[in-house]
């Protein structure tokens, strides 16, 4: 880390929006997780992987209408991205019908390929048109991965005065995504970020009223 190289996936330094996440499983091997503009009112989600330390990039698209936030690998075949899911009829996500949910996606052919897992709760599925202003829907922005099992951190913003304030909650699988259970509430610990497993059992998250916890 004492000195560092610029790296631009895709060979241009325009040709993403957003660059959203990032993993590397080794020296070599890495994902980065990224939107793009399209130019038409929508974005598409994109997946860029690496096998050779950053020299040079494959572009994997995305589903329809899936934004990735972040993402996790435990192999060169197997990986998951987290993030949120506009189902909208229209041309884009500004259409009143769009509905935003957060998802999983899932892969074992590395990225060529996506399974959606559902992430389903009490509203997590939200008409876009009623909470596009106050931004009161959830967002999956954290995933990590160790064998059958997946933790994914979601987090919600209410700007609707005169309640201000971030929300966290943590949901793990334990059967490879077919299903994921809520096992941190908002309520338990409030807003916590930067989750950190070191195996299935211990893990790291920084919370906010209580510092760094274990």
């Amino acid at each position: 880390g004492k000195s560092l190289q610029a790296v631009h996936p895709s060979g241009s330094r325009a040709a993403l929006s957003t660059i959203d996440g990032l993993y590397f499983a080794d020296a070599s091997h890495g994902w980065i997780v990224a939107t793009r503009d399209r130019g038409d009112g929508t974005w598409s989600g994109l997946l860029i992987s690496t096998a050779d330390g950053g020299n040079t990039w494959v572009e994997h698209g995305f589903p329809k209408g899936f934004y990735p936030k972040a993402v996790h690998f435990t192999s060169a075949q197997t990986g998951w991205a987290c993030g949120a899911q506009y189902d909208y009829p229209g041309i884009n996500v500004t259409d009143p019908s769009t509905q935003v949910s957060p998802v999983v996606m899932g892969t074992t052919d590395g990225g060529r390929t996506w399974t959606r897992h559902a992430l389903e709760f009490d509203g997590s599925t939200v008409d876009i048109a009623s909470s596009l202003a106050d931004r009161n829907w959830w967002r999956a922005l954290d995933i990590e991965a160790s064998g059958q099992r997946v933790w994914v951190r979601l987090e919600m913003y209410t700007s609707s005065a005169p309640d201000f304030r971030y929300s966290s909650m943590m949901m793990r699988s334990d059967d490879a995504g077919d299903s994921f259970q809520v096992i941190v509430n908002a309520s338990d610990m409030g807003y916590f970020t930067d989750p950190t497993f070191l195996d299935e059992r211990r893990a790291w998250v920084s919370a906010e009223q209580e510092g760094v916890l274990h």
